[in-house]
C-alpha cells in the first residue's frame, strides 16, 4: 500500500469519525469536545465564536493541552483574554470555574493565570460575587483569602 493510499484512508477515517461524532453522546460534553478538536485535527481551524465551542472553553483548553496541542491552547488562552478585554460576560458567568482550572493546572495556562491574577487583584467581587464562588474547594479559597493585592477592605 503506498503512502498516499495510507494518507487518503486515514484522512476519510477521520472525515467519517469527525460526521458520526455527532450520533454519539449527543447530550455530552465530551462529545462535543471531541468533535471539536476533531474537526481541529482535520481542518486546522475552529470557529470559536460558534455557541457550542464556546459554552466549553475551558473543556476545550483542558482536552487541547492533554493532547499536546499548543497552538490552540494558545489561541484559546488569548481568545479568553479578549473576550474579557472587550466586556464579555463570558468572564462573569465562568470566572470561577476558569480559577478553579487555572488553580487546578498550575503554571499550565500562564496567559490564563496571569488574567486570573489580574482580575483578582483588581476585581475581586466579579469572582467572589459569584454563585459558583462557595463551590471552591478549601485549597483554592485559601489561596484567594491569602493574597495580599485584593482590592477589598479587610474586616478585623
Amino acid at each position: 500500500m503506498s503512502c498516499q493510499t495510507l494518507s487518503d484512508t486515514l484522512l476519510r477515517d477521520i472525515s467519517n469519525l469527525y460526521d458520526k461524532a455527532d450520533d454519539y453522546n449527543k447530550p455530552n460534553v465530551s462529545g462535543i469536545i471531541f468533535r471539536i478538536i476533531l474537526k481541529y485535527i482535520y481542518t486546522g481551524t475552529i470557529a470559536l465564536d460558534a455557541t457550542n465551542v464556546e459554552n466549553n472553553f475551558i473543556e476545550l483548553l483542558i482536552a487541547a493541552d492533554e493532547m499536546n496541542l499548543y497552538e490552540l491552547v494558545e489561541h484559546l488562552q488569548q481568545h479568553i483574554i479578549d473576550l474579557n478585554h472587550s466586556n464579555n460576560d463570558w468572564i462573569k458567568q465562568n470566572g470561577i470555574k476558569l480559577f478553579i482550572t487555572i488553580f487546578r493546572h498550575k503554571g499550565v495556562f500562564s496567559k490564563l493565570e496571569e488574567l486570573c491574577n489580574k482580575i483578582m487583584s483588581q476585581e475581586p467581587k466579579l469572582l467572589i460575587g459569584s454563585n459558583e464562588f462557595w463551590g471552591l474547594d478549601d485549597d483554592a479559597l485559601l489561596s484567594i483569602i491569602q493574597r495580599d493585592n485584593l482590592n477589598m477592605k479587610e474586616i478585623y
